[in-house]
């Protein structure tokens, strides 16, 4: 059965900051505050509802920046005076937060993501990708988690001995396979690093996130 989910967005309060200057272009503008429910959906039936989006949006660069339920509060219970400060001292906490997620990602490793997460999906069972990305510390780990396997499984089979040492070993198969897969899904994400400490992404991934870091930094 395929089941349908979705999220409903629905605008609760917002509140107008006039002539706010914005930290990341510093072009004035009134900001709106908004406090958003979302509802999950299976269909057309509610079963999650929580209060979990509280942001503004500048109306001239467009950059979109949230708040905690806390800062929310701080900011609309605010008088006229301190109203500006509050939400100049809460987007700058953001920004900074951003700006040191994005510098990360300010060098790419020259090895090849494509080729990394393959390796991390069909053969990530034997560490290949730990192999091509040079961490050397998890290829041992790897490997030592495959010999001690088919150890386990070889004792079992000459002593004829009981399932649990068949379980084991299959166990840490399992366990090499299933880090290959996540490895592979962090590898497509961009998150991965070789073993000189890069993140290994594609040329696409970097261009976004300098972007988006030089977007924050203009």
């Amino acid at each position: 059965m395929i089941y349908r989910v979705s999220i409903q967005n629905k605008l609760l309060t917002d509140q107008t900051v006039n002539d706010f200057v914005c930290p990341v272009c510093h072009t004035p503008g009134n900001f709106v505050m908004r406090k958003i429910r979302q509802t999950s959906r299976i269909f057309f039936i509610p079963f999650m509802r929580t209060t979990s989006d509280y942001h503004t949006v500048c109306p001239h660069c467009g950059n979109k920046f949230p708040f905690t339920a806390a800062q929310y509060k701080s900011i609309c219970l605010s008088g006229p005076e301190q109203i500006h400060q509050q939400l100049h001292s809460a987007i700058n906490a953001y920004v900074l937060h951003q700006k040191q997620g994005l510098s990360k990602f300010s060098e790419r490793s020259p090895k090849s993501s494509a080729a990394a997460a393959i390796l991390a999906f069909f053969l990530g069972v034997f560490g290949a990708q730990n192999i091509y990305l040079g961490h050397s510390g998890r290829v041992l780990i790897s490997f030592g988690m495959d010999i001690l396997a088919v150890l386990m499984f070889v004792i079992c089979l000459l002593t004829k001995g009981t399932g649990m040492l068949l379980f084991f070993s299959a166990m840490l198969l399992a366990a090499n396979i299933y880090w290959g897969i996540i490895d592979a899904i962090r590898i497509a994400s961009g998150h991965a690093k070789d073993g000189s400490g890069l993140y290994v992404m594609t040329r696409k991934q970097f261009i976004s996130r300098n972007r988006r870091l030089q977007n924050l930094t203009r």
